[in-house]
């Protein structure tokens, strides 16, 4: 309401927050299973949800969910990580699909280990999960945050306006 009452409007939405905590699956704890499927998951539900209906009313719009690589693959020490972010891949697909028709485009980025305050120590650090991880990656290095700028303008654009239900690994 906020933001509609500010601008007019709502264009875009860029889903950006998340956390994450290493655990084993047979010790991970409660509480930290509910914060990572709220924010993971949840939080970009809900904000999908609430921007689209905005976007579906205008007939309009872009969301662009920000995964993770953990939306498409497995890797140790990151049950409910991985798990969330699988749900964020699956729940992009699913509103592209139910509003295809309707004006409003659901796509997905899915980054790998990044240089941002979330990963930067993790993948600097020697630990079972970062290590599977950078042992897979084609770049021998951290993506850098300002690489993700190009595919979310595309996202964003006109330029993809047939592009609906897409994830970029």
């Amino acid at each position: 309401d906020a933001v509609v009452e500010q601008f007019g409007r709502v264009d875009i939405l860029v889903n950006s927050a998340g956390t994450a905590f290493r655990s084993p699956a047979e010790d991970y704890p409660e509480e930290k299973l509910d914060l990572i499927l709220d924010l993971n998951l949840k939080g970009v539900y809900l904000c999908c949800q609430a921007f689209g209906k905005r976007m579906l009313a205008q007939g309009s719009g872009s969301i662009i969910n920000i995964a993770s690589i953990g939306g498409f693959i497995a890797y140790p020490w990151s049950s409910a990580y991985v798990a969330a972010k699988h749900g964020v891949v699956g729940a992009t697909k699913v509103m592209a699909l139910e509003w295809r028709d309707r004006g409003v485009r659901v796509n997905g980025i899915g980054p790998t280990l990044m240089d941002s305050p979330l990963t930067k120590n993790a993948a600097q650090t020697t630990s079972l999960t970062a290590d599977w991880i950078k042992s897979r990656m084609l770049r021998p290095r951290l993506g850098k945050p300002r690489e993700l700028i190009g595919a979310a303008i595309f996202l964003a654009s006109d330029a993809s306006s047939y592009v609906t239900g897409i994830l970029l690994p």
